[in-house]
């Protein structure tokens, strides 16, 4: 029993760290990270400078499993 809680709790610590990472990228808060947003945050990384919107929207179509064009928390925290 103290085992499930545990895990249960775990799960949810997890779930919140995966949502606050999701809302470090959404810059308009509305919970879908469109094209232009996951393109500056892979901008930011060292070596993607240069990303074109193809090669991020081939990364969004990795992410966004149900084909709205946007990557939701519900997405996001999918992959993980």
């Amino acid at each position: 029993m103290v085992y499930a809680n545990t895990r249960n709790r775990d799960q949810k610590d997890y779930k919140e760290e995966i949502i606050k990472a999701f809302h470090m990228y959404d810059r308009d808060l509305n919970n879908e990270l469109d094209l232009h947003e996951l393109r500056r945050v892979l901008m930011s990384l060292d070596g993607l400078e240069k990303i074109s919107l193809l090669e991020v929207k081939e990364i969004m179509n990795d992410f966004d499993f149900n084909g709205d064009g946007v990557i939701s928390v519900s997405d996001y925290s999918r992959k993980g």
